[in-house]
């Protein structure tokens, strides 16, 4: 498994997309934050519940949908990792676990980066 260590937060996450999307309009790129904040710990919640040997569509579809709003986000090691995750949904019960713990750490770091950023 690829599984890559964890970078800093300014290397996990590039505002680009968000800087242009909002301009100077830092309360509307709060509060998008803050939504997908919400829907990241829900889907997070749901892979923990779903780490279950083979395959399993719930995991596939939920990292799907993890990897895309990090995509938009900026934060493209994140949504490498979830890429990666959604192509494991037939794994083991330990391998989406090991995913899992990778998304967390990566999700951690990018939550720092938001917060030092916004």
């Amino acid at each position: 498994m690829d599984i890559p260590e964890p970078i800093v937060p300014l290397e996990s996450l590039d505002l680009t997309n968000l800087s242009d999307v909002f301009g100077e309009d830092r309360e509307g790129a709060r509060l998008l934050v803050d939504t997908l904040i919400t829907s990241t710990q829900e889907s997070l919640t749901t892979l923990t519940a779903e780490c279950t040997d083979g395959a399993n569509e719930t995991w596939r579809k939920t990292a799907h949908a993890i990897k895309g709003e990090m995509a938009n986000l900026g934060a493209a090691r994140l949504s490498e990792l979830c890429q990666k995750a959604q192509h494991a949904h037939e794994a083991s019960a330990s391998e989406k676990r090991a995913y899992l713990q990778a998304i967390e750490q990566e999700w951690t770091v990018v939550q720092t980066g938001l917060s030092q950023m916004l």
